[in-house]
């Protein structure tokens, strides 16, 4: 809104920033105690009321400069349109940060959550490591030919369960490659029970999955599943040295673009080195 003003709109009047205040409530809830989940809870609900004022404030401003904005022209025009649009981006995000903040402690489901003002997009990963159970951004599916090399990979912002990404992994591999791999090593993850009806996933021979529970698969004591699961293994190494040593333990870039550019180049970087190796 100072943006706007200092392009020559007017300034709604009345508007508070509770920066004082807010600061005092963040303080507080970081303290440890016995009541730290109401503290947590009151302080939440205190600050969705203080958005929400900010928020009213924010949509009048918004109505004002679409008036304004139209009957200025040149660079003043572009500038105000540009100050307009970054406005209505946040007003809009902290809109829905609002309403999950209070449908959280109602106890309602909130789909497609706010995790991030800068990135808005990222989504939360269940790891069910115990040091770090959760992490937050985007989703990274990596296919590796029998010599290390990155075929093809694919990032996800909707958070996807494995079991529906070997069909576009084998689709992408067939895209890159012109044929489709003799044998297929997954972890448990990625496990289908109904196989035999899908499409691509049907086409290859032989596929090394283990089952999820206690039944095994039943080609689970044969060497070709073994000699798969040992190669299944490899990629986790590739996957500790792109994040070590190829910058992607986490995004350069910004948007969900810049999540596969990252990869990309991480992906580029990896073959590379391996190819020099190779030569």
């Amino acid at each position: 809104m100072r943006k706007l003003a200092s392009l020559g709109i007017k300034k709604v009047s009345g508007v508070r920033t509770f920066s004082r205040k807010s600061r005092k409530i963040i303080l507080n809830i970081a303290k440890l105690g016995k009541d730290r989940q109401e503290r947590i809870k009151a302080g939440t609900l205190e600050l969705a009321r203080q958005a929400r004022h900010v928020l009213g404030k924010c949509n009048a401003m918004i109505g004002r400069a679409n008036r304004s904005v139209k009957s200025q022209a040149g660079k003043l025009k572009s500038r105000g349109l540009a100050a307009l649009t970054v406005l209505k981006r946040h007003a809009s995000l902290l809109k829905r940060v609002i309403v999950q903040s209070r449908q959280r402690y109602k106890g309602l489901h909130v789909a497609k959550k706010v995790y991030s003002l800068s990135e808005p997009d990222v989504i939360v990963i269940r790891k069910g490591k115990s040091h770090r159970p959760n992490e937050y951004g985007s989703k990274l599916n990596i296919s590796t030919d029998v010599n290390g090399f990155i075929v093809n990979h694919e990032t996800y912002l909707d958070g996807a369960h494995d079991s529906k990404l070997l069909e576009p992994a084998l689709s992408a591999w067939e895209k890159a490659t012109g044929q489709l791999p003799d044998q297929v090593n997954t972890d448990r993850g990625y496990n289908q029970k109904k196989r035999s009806t899908t499409g691509r996933i049907r086409k290859v021979k032989r596929v090394s999955t283990p089952w999820c529970g206690k039944k095994r698969n039943p080609n689970a004591k044969k060497a070709w599943f073994k000699r798969g699961q040992s190669q299944r293994s490899q990629i986790e190494g590739t996957i500790g040295h792109l994040k070590q040593d190829h910058r992607l333990d986490r995004c350069r870039y910004t948007g969900p673009r810049g999540d596969k550019i990252n990869a990309t180049l991480a992906a580029a970087a990896w073959n590379l080195t391996k190819l020099c190796k190779k030569m």
